[in-house]
């Protein structure tokens, strides 16, 4: 006896062969639209990080689309049999899931928020003010958008179905199934030893991706004598948690007064430039121990400006610098060169002027901040025409290294440790603006500086300044201490309690979901 399968039968294997290659469509589709993501998020500089970016992106991302099918279009396949509708359904289906990620991916850019019930009032507020500016010519864009992102569906849906004959005798299947769960796994068992670790480059992706619950097995690794968990949570203690999307700054609303009748001056010798003779009647001090702790100049810059280490920098693309910002408003001018413009060119609201116009302007003026980044030659310059009654910082760029410092602000002779990030809080006081530093700066004051030691960042190091000794911390939490001239120190003991205080004053400007 022949048993053939019946017509409904045939329809429905036909269907859900049909669904397959939609769904791997949209995964394709899928893919490109989350790499949004990696563009709003720091990438890691390691190549295990890099690995487990790539394979938990894909993976990640794929399963989610496979499970979309699981859920709204193969039971359709089986309920209705029936190929228009079905193509008509899935098209709707998967350009409404589509644009619910491009919104996620667009709520991430902006908030660093991802579409959930913690979020919903987050949104919802944020919605009320978006949808009350848009006008009818902007919603009829938005329909009309979404109405071509379906007809994009139709298309595709269409075109798999009249060719799926032909794409059914393509054996891709198994070695594509194979290919994403191999990442899925991989990418999982490494977040497991990542987290155990505390390896940041892995860690920091946790909250990348939507609906992202990485694999941990803590409880079960010490349960087998494979992980302390005494050790662990000691190393994480001491690890700057660097899993944030977004930075405070300032942590709260920053209210003082500036003197709009002061002349101030900060400048600073590119890298490589050696200092010139600085002019004796200007009455300029020399700062003993000055630091540039930058990785480079563009890094030892936005340091200057914002006052915040490179932990934050990329964070700050959004923000404009409240050393220069703050004083404009209330009525100070702010004058900025750059001889190098491409130093200032990542720094929101900042425009250089010429050296004309800038120095033109520091010569006629009797008031305003004058900030330049410039070369020996000009420095010389500006000391011609400058005055004792000016309020001068003159220091370098050259990063990671001490760094000569002159200035005739009223610092404290007793204090000798101190570097680039302490210039924006140091320049608001000096403008007459006493605002609390620890609210707009890791940094301080040097005016009135009571805290013996620094504290920075270069990459996912903390780095840590203090009597003579400087200790890394990387963010696994292991440590190591070394002399200021960079010679090991094995016989100094970590101060645990200078590393916890560190570490809360660095980590106070993340704001996590």
């Amino acid at each position: 006896m022949i048993i053939t399968e019946t017509p409904r039968r045939q329809l429905v294997s036909k269907l859900v062969a049909w669904g397959h290659w939609f769904t791997s469509a949209n995964i394709v589709i899928a893919i490109a639209i989350s790499g949004v993501y990696l563009f709003s998020s720091r990438i890691p500089d390691t190549g295990l990080g890099l690995a487990y970016l790539f394979s938990n992106w894909f993976s990640h991302v794929g399963f989610l689309t496979f499970i979309a099918f699981i859920i709204f279009i193969l039971p359709i396949c089986y309920l209705v049999p029936n190929s228009r509708f079905l193509r008509g359904y899935g098209s709707f289906a998967a350009a409404s899931a589509l644009a619910l990620l491009a919104l996620d991916a667009l709520l991430y850019t902006r908030y660093g928020l991802h579409l959930s019930f913690q979020s919903a009032e987050f949104i919802r507020s944020h919605a009320n003010i978006a949808v009350a500016e848009l006008s009818t010519r902007q919603w009829g864009f938005f329909i009309l958008s979404f109405i071509g992102w379906l007809l994009l569906q139709l298309v595709i849906a269409n075109a798999l179905w009249k060719r799926i004959e032909r794409l059914q005798k393509l054996k891709w299947g198994l070695p594509i199934g194979a290919a994403f769960t191999g990442m899925f796994v991989f990418s999982h068992a490494t977040h497991i030893w990542a987290d155990a670790e505390l390896y940041h480059p892995v860690i920091q992706q946790d909250d990348m991706f939507p609906l992202s619950y990485p694999a941990t097995a803590k409880t079960l690794m010490s349960k087998y004598g494979l992980l302390s968990i005494e050790s662990y949570e000691q190393k994480k203690q001491l690890a700057l948690n660097l899993n944030k999307r977004d930075v405070a700054y300032p942590t709260e609303p920053l209210y003082c007064v500036v003197d709009t009748q002061r002349k101030v001056a900060l400048w600073f010798l590119s890298e490589g430039d050696a200092l010139p003779e600085i002019d004796k009647r200007l009455n300029l001090l020399p700062l003993n121990q000055h630091f540039d702790l930058s990785l480079n100049q563009q890094g030892a810059v936005k340091s200057i400006l914002y006052g915040l280490p490179d932990l934050y920098h990329w964070q700050l693309r959004n923000h404009l610098p409240i050393m220069a910002d703050l004083p404009n408003k209330l009525g100070l001018p702010v004058h900025l060169y750059a001889e190098n413009p491409a130093l200032i060119d990542n720094i929101k609201g900042q425009k250089t002027e010429t050296w004309e116009s800038y120095f033109n302007a520091f010569q006629t003026q009797s008031s305003g901040l004058f900030i330049g980044f410039i070369g020996p030659d000009e420095l010389e310059q500006l000391q011609k025409v400058s005055h004792s009654s000016n309020h001068i910082f003159i220091s370098q760029l050259n990063a990671n290294s001490a760094v000569s410092a002159f200035s005739n602000f009223d610092i404290h002779d007793s204090y000798t440790l101190s570097h680039h990030e302490d210039i924006a809080a140091t320049t608001l006081y000096e403008l007459g603006c006493n605002v609390k530093d620890s609210l707009h700066s890791t940094g301080q004051k040097l005016q009135g500086a009571n805290r013996h030691w620094l504290v920075t960042s270069q990459n996912d190091k903390v780095l840590i300044l203090y009597q003579q000794l400087k200790i890394e911390v990387d963010s696994s939490g292991n440590f190591y201490i070394y002399n200021l001239d960079g010679s090991p120190n094995n016989a100094a003991e970590l101060n645990t309690g200078l590393l916890s205080q560190a570490i809360k004053l660095l980590s106070r400007f993340s704001e996590s979901e």
